[in-house]
């Protein structure tokens, strides 16, 4: 499963103030589960971690300093993930079965019972009519941060991007709350992914890299270059790089590898790169979605592979991992 600067798509965003500052606050009772644990973060800056939530006789509690209205995104061990509206001074309550985590009850805001309502219109509809029910509820709900939600899940944290529809409706939002700073922020992502699409040139950029070595497109001017983006915390986010390592090796291909850790350690990056024998300038800023890197590529998602040829122009970008082995061998054999 790919993670998003969304969910995913990826971004630490600052959404519109909306309180004092007296923080979030999430409450919930899971039936079919006694214990366990699954985790939280936020597009917010001021959610800088992966907060754990203890489950014990099915119920959850979890607090967090913040200012700001901000989304919310549970994720559960199977990877699976709930998004919410977060309201400093409001308590969200969530109740449901955990045998059927897409089936959950969201209560305690306006907002996040919208979602809630939405998330039943929804269920066991196919993915063509979700995405339906998706346009239909941001054309209702512009104005509101529960658009904000359903327009992450169905139009920006998917593996092929509508361009089209994206700007339809992050313009209608804009329209309706043109000083959400969530909404300009994603606006402005749009713009760098288009200017670092496949035909562009890779976006100037500086780094420093594990071993202290500075870095920018000098360093790869004249060379074939994979750049790849990755992290630890996701599922199998790393397996992709491990496969472009390998298969560069293998058949001595003549190209640089470039690879963007998002973790905000090193030492779990360096663990996977020594494990894995990870070729090439590894770069951990520590910095995860907030990355300059991460914007000046126009990255939405883990892991994100692309390839650049000798003029620094893109030739393929977004590579599937079962695409790595074939793309490698037309562009570099």
């Amino acid at each position: 499963m790919k993670h998003t600067f969304l969910y995913t798509l990826v971004l630490l965003i600052t959404l519109s103030a909306c309180s004092s500052g007296e923080g979030i606050r999430i409450e919930g009772k899971f039936k079919s589960l006694k214990q366990g644990q699954f985790y939280a973060y936020s597009y917010s800056p001021e959610w800088n971690s992966f907060d754990t939530i203890a489950v014990k006789d099915g119920v959850f509690t979890l607090t967090h300093p913040a200012s700001d209205t901000t989304i919310v995104i549970l994720q559960y061990p199977n990877f699976m993930e709930t998004m919410i509206v977060g309201i400093p001074g409001k308590t969200i309550k969530i109740t449901g079965d955990a045998r059927d985590l897409s089936r959950l009850n969201i209560s305690g805001s306006d907002e996040n019972e919208l979602l809630s309502d939405f998330q039943k219109d929804i269920y066991k509809k196919s993915l063509s009519e979700k995405v339906k029910k998706a346009e239909e509820f941001i054309k209702t709900h512009p104005e509101s941060y529960a658009s904000l939600v359903v327009f992450h899940k169905y139009f920006l944290d998917t593996e092929k991007l509508n361009l089209g529809k994206i700007e339809k409706y992050l313009n209608l939002m804009l329209k309706h709350a043109p000083t959400r700073t969530h909404l300009l922020a994603l606006n402005a992502k749009m713009n760098a992914l288009v200017n670092c699409s496949v035909g562009k040139k890779l976006p100037t950029f500086k780094a420093t890299t594990l071993q202290n070595e500075n870095i920018s497109n000098n360093t790869f001017k004249g060379k074939w270059t994979l750049v790849c983006l990755w992290s630890s915390w996701g599922s199998n986010t790393s397996r992709p790089l491990a496969i472009a390592s390998k298969e560069i090796r293998k058949q001595h291909y003549d190209v640089e590898a470039l690879n963007i850790c998002l973790n905000t350690d090193t030492v779990s990056a360096l663990s996977i790169i020594k494990r894995d024998s990870i070729d090439g300038y590894n770069v951990c800023d520590q910095k995860a979605w907030d990355s300059p890197l991460v914007k000046a590529f126009g990255i939405r998602m883990v892991p994100t592979i692309i390839l650049v040829n000798k003029k620094g122009i893109i030739v393929e970008r977004d590579i599937k991992e079962e695409d790595i082995i074939s793309t490698l061998k037309e562009y570099l054999k």
